[in-house]
């Protein structure tokens, strides 16, 4: 991006020239970007359609656009375009370039669209519903491109722009061609009228976005089932047979924000200049690279969960180690396709991936969970009957970090009686304060030096420094308990899982619906409010954070609840999404989930968001954080993310099946590291020299990504070029406050200069 600016600003060495040309906003270069289409058109009313540079106050540099300055009174921007094969991602398709310089004609059949982040800049912060023209879709009626049907969509509930239409966001109102606007809205299922599917007839009063079998499933913005299109590469109507149906014709997509230079928010710049602004904090959407993981998924009849075919559903870290377990088979090493005999559980460097061999425990069973004790040991729980042959580890031990090796002196064994011959194991740790709670299918606990046995029903609590089980904590479920979480109360922890009632020895069974919070003293039910659902019972996963709970589970259900246990707001995944895990890091809530299409907010179903395995709320509204949207692609078995871990980097490891990254060349092995990007500022530029006519001279900025950072030149209010990292001088065009500021890759921005009076 930076070099193009640089190489595109044209920026004249006449600063009588410039100076005119700052006034006039008419966008034929970076330095005179204006707000908008529609500005350009309303101060140039003969302007051409074209390329023309665009600059607000979210878009902060300026970039060129292609402009339809004819059509329905012109100001139109080009936001996409293309004929079968849309992907309809939130981050775009294509090339921004592509979208601008190819607008028509069979070069511009294969889709490219801007990412919606960029297309949000353009609205300067506003909801796609304060335009009062809608989203127009420019659409071809032949197969020659000489015929051309007009739409204009006016979204119910777009809060900001999102290209998934095929998550059917919902429509209030359609206006064909010159046809009067027709009033549309729900009608029972919210994907009907809407984006993802606008029916007023199945002829050319049609809109599909979603994939057409008839199609092979290459989506774009379809017609009804009679018309007809051609498999001809230069035809403006495709059709995957020779005049098929449901022709998928050529279509443009424009906006018209009516932004001008009275609204478009920028301020004056006080002379002590601007301060530094980093971008935020939350992991990358691309998974870094391994050259290690892991392999294979182990069957048996001792599985408790035989339909399972992830790799990893437990991750911890302890030092600079992450250690990962599941029902993987091998070590793997991906460059030399070495395969190491080490199942169910392994170590490898936190920072490099690197498999730690010294780490090799022998089990003979799955690992569910992994948890670090205080001093740094490793909790392990799953449905092996031992570690390294050492006697009272069956579903239970802590293991030496180095070695494997069980803890000498620490033991506490599960064991069934209900369940009959099923092999007991324990699905769920969590370690609070000198005690470590458990949860999972067994009936009894044995351990510590005197072999104290205590019965239970799938939930108990054992000593920290011996394994010892308490007797006065004893907790009884109908089901399996799935997750544990601590409260902020520290008399208080939270149980999730596949059950219906929860008591203890002295209180009769409560019905709780898969999600209770228990007393620590004694294991009663905390009396609270009944959960919201939707359907279903059973829960995966359950969490609190800042003062409210989460949980999820099989019913494609993410809900949040204030300290109370009052239902506060959810998110359905659609159209299938168990929430699988929950972990929140740096004030982010994340979701792994059996999930790869949208999430809707409810009660109202009013926006969709596309979603890939893991998800990314705001914890206090639930709100999706669409700066996270993985990148990655999952085995045949697409079960998503069953377990997350944020590392003491800001890094989010995922347990999960999967094999790839962003790139075909991007290997993954049942688990991936997605790591935020550098979100430190350059160093502060300074001002150098004396006046020297109109240039203006700095001394430069260091980064602490070792990369020389560019050079942004503000005029006033707003930046009117980016000038290369070795750059240390710039001829400003006429009058004005002028600031230097330092951009990273990143984006990272530095304090700017104090101001240059010129």
């Amino acid at each position: 991006m930076f070099a193009s600016l640089i190489a595109t600003t044209g920026i004249s060495n006449s600063r009588s020239a410039a100076a005119a040309a700052l006034t006039s906003r008419d966008g034929r270069s970076a330095l005179n970007a204006a707000p908008s289409c529609w500005a350009i058109h309303q101060s140039f009313p003969f302007a051409p359609s074209g390329q023309y540079w665009l600059l607000t106050r979210k878009l902060i540099v300026a970039q060129p656009f292609f402009c339809d300055m004819t059509t329905a009174g012109g100001g139109w921007v080009l936001i996409g375009r293309g004929r079968q094969d849309w992907t309809f991602d939130w981050a775009g398709q294509g090339t921004s370039a592509a979208v601008r310089g190819i607008t028509n004609g069979p070069g511009a059949f294969a889709p490219a669209a801007l990412p919606s982040t960029r297309v949000n800049a353009l609205l300067n912060g506003r909801s796609v519903e304060s335009l009062t023209d809608g989203i127009r879709l420019r659409r071809a009626t032949d197969t020659n491109g000489t015929g051309w049907q007009e739409i204009q969509l006016h979204t119910a509930s777009m809060r900001a722009f999102t290209w998934e239409f095929n998550g059917g966001q919902p429509l209030k109102s359609v206006q064909f061609n010159s046809a009067p606007t027709k009033q549309v809205g729900p009608t029972g299922d919210w994907r009907k009228q809407s984006t993802y599917n606008l029916a007023l007839d199945n002829t050319y009063r049609r809109v599909f976005t979603g994939p057409v079998a008839y199609n092979h499933n290459r989506a774009g913005f379809t017609y009804g089932r009679t018309v007809r299109g051609s498999t001809s590469p230069k035809s403006y109507m495709w059709s995957q047979h020779n005049n098929g149906l449901y022709a998928v014709p050529f279509t443009q997509v424009f906006l018209r924000p009516k932004i001008s230079d009275a609204n478009v928010g920028f301020a004056p710049i006080r002379s002590t200049g601007t301060a530094a602004a980093t971008i935020a904090r939350i992991p990358s959407s691309i998974p870094q690279t391994m050259t290690w993981g892991v392999r294979g998924v182990q069957i048996d009849s001792t599985d408790p969960d035989p339909l399972g075919q992830s790799p990893v559903y437990g991750l911890a870290q302890i030092g600079n180690t992450m250690y990962v377990g599941g029902k993987f088979h091998w070590v793997e090493h991906h460059n030399t396709g070495g395969l190491v005999n080490q199942p169910w559980l392994a170590a490898f460097d936190m920072n490099t991936g690197a498999w730690q061999p010294g780490f090799h425990p022998s089990l003979d069973g799955a690992v569910f969970d992994l948890k670090s004790t205080p001093d740094g040991r490793l909790i392990v729980g799953g449905n092996f009957t031992n570690v390294n042959g050492v006697t009272d580890t069956a579903g239970l031990a802590i293991l030496d970090p180095t070695t494997g090796a069980p803890t000498p002196g620490w033991s506490a064994t599960v064991a069934n009686s209900r369940f009959g011959s099923t092999r007991p194991y324990v699905r769920t740790i969590e370690v609070n304060g000198n005690d470590i709670y458990i949860g999972g299918s067994f009936s009894k606990i044995t351990g510590g030096p005197g072999a104290t046995m205590v019965a239970v029903g799938g939930v108990g609590r054992v000593s920290l420094t011996d394994g010892t089980p308490d007797t006065n904590w004893r907790v009884y479920t109908d089901g399996t308990p799935m997750d544990l979480a601590s409260s902020a109360n520290p008399g208080q922890i939270h149980l999730a899982g596949f059950f219906k009632n929860v008591g203890t020895t002295n209180a009769n069974m409560t019905s709780n619906i898969a999600i209770v919070t228990l007393n620590t003293s004694d294991g009663a039910v905390v009396p609270l409010p009944a959960p919201h659902f939707w359907g279903g019972l059973d829960q995966y996963a359950v969490t609190e954070y800042n003062g409210a709970i989460f949980h999820g589970g099989q019913q494609k259900w993410l809900a949040r609840y204030d300290a109370g246990f009052n239902f506060t707001r959810g998110v359905q995944m659609w159209p299938h999404g168990d929430i699988q895990a929950l972990e929140v890091v740096d004030g982010v809530l994340f979701g792994g989930c059996h999930c790869n299409g949208f999430s809707i907010v409810d009660p109202t179903m009013t926006h969709a968001d596309g979603i890939s395995w893991v998800g990314a709320w705001d914890p206090a509204n639930l709100n999706r954080n669409l700066n996270f949207h993985p990148q990655w692609v999952m085995n045949t078995s697409a079960e998503g993310g069953w377990e997350l871990l944020g590392d003491t980097a800001g890094c989010l490891w995922v347990g999960a099946d999967v094999i790839q990254g962003a790139r075909p060349t991007d290997w993954l092995g049942g688990f991936a590291r997605f790591c935020p990007p550098d979100t430190t500022a350059p160093s502060q530029p300074s001002r150098r020299g004396a006046k020297s006519g109109p240039r203006i001279f700095w001394i430069g900025s260091t980064d602490d990504s070792h990369v020389a950072p560019n050079y942004e030149i503000l005029r006033n209010d707003r930046v009117i070029a980016v000038v290369s990292s070795t750059t240390r001088s710039y001829n400003v065009p006429g009058r004005g406050h002028y600031f230097v500021r330092a951009i990273d890759r990143a984006g990272n921005r530095s304090a700017s200069t104090s101001v240059y009076l010129r």
